[in-house]
C-alpha cells in the first residue's frame, strides 16, 4: 500500500524516486548465484543450502529475492544482497539484528517510479543497477533485480531456493500473477542467456 501511495504521489507531482545510489560494482565476479526467495523450502531446507553455499564459498554471491527468509543465513560467511523492491526495505529494518553483517541491499535502476525505502543503517551498503536490460517487462521486481545483478557479476551457474509456487485451487490473483512473472523471467533468462 505504501508503494502505490508513493507511486501516485510521484505521478502528481512529477517526481520519480527519491534517492540516487552508486551501482553495485562491476568488479565483483563470482560464476554462481543463488537466488534465496521467500518460499518454505528456503528455510525448510537451510541446513543442506548452507552447507553447499560454504563448499563454495569464494566463488558464489547470494542475492535474497525477497528479506523473508535472509535471517536463517546470517550465519554464513559469503557476499549477499536483498533486493529491496516495495515493502522489503520495512521487512528488512524489523529483522536488522538477524540478518548477516555482509548484507548489502541492492535496488532497481533510478528512477524508480514506486520510489524506495532503505533502512537508516543500511544506506551506506545500498546500491542500484544501472539498467535492466535482460527483460523488457516485470522490471520492477526482485526476481529481475536478482536476475539482472547475476548478469552483471558474470554468474555462468544460476541456482534458486525458495520459489515454491502456490499450491490449491483458489490462489490468491496477486500469488498467480507473480507465479506468471516470475515463470516468465526465468524463461526469458535461459532463452537468451542461456545459464540455469
Amino acid at each position: 500500500m505504501n508503494s502505490i501511495m508513493h507511486a501516485l504521489e510521484n505521478k502528481r507531482t512529477g517526481n520519480k524516486n527519491n534517492l540516487k545510489l552508486p551501482f553495485a560494482k562491476k568488479s565483483e565476479k563470482y560464476s554462481k548465484v543463488l537466488h534465496v526467495a521467500g518460499g518454505p523450502n528456503s528455510v525448510r531446507h537451510k541446513d543442506a543450502i548452507k552447507r553447499w553455499v560454504q563448499k563454495n564459498k569464494g566463488d558464489i554471491l547470494l542475492i535474497h529475492v525477497s528479506a523473508r527468509n535472509a535471517k536463517y543465513y546470517k550465519d554464513i560467511n559469503v557476499p549477499q544482497f536483498v533486493c529491496l523492491i516495495g515493502n522489503e526495505g520495512h521487512r528488512l529494518e524489523s529483522m536488522l539484528k538477524e540478518v548477516s553483517p555482509n548484507l548489502r541491499c541492492i535496488l532497481q535502476p533510478s528512477p524508480r517510479e514506486i520510489g524506495e525505502y532503505i533502512p537508516a543503517v543500511m544506506k551506506d551498503k545500498s546500491y542500484e543497477l544501472p539498467n535492466v536490460k535482460y527483460t523488457k517487462k516485470y522490471k520492477d521486481s526482485g526476481t529481475a533485480v536478482a536476475i539482472q545483478l547475476s548478469i552483471d557479476v558474470g554468474a555462468k551457474h544460476l541456482y534458486t531456493v525458495g520459489y515454491d509456487g502456490y499450491k490449491g485451487s483458489s490462489i490468491a490473483e496477486k500469488d498467480h500473477e507473480v507465479s506468471k512473472e516470475n515463470d516468465y523471467m526465468f524463461e526469458t533468462y535461459t532463452k537468451d542467456i542461456g545459464v540455469i
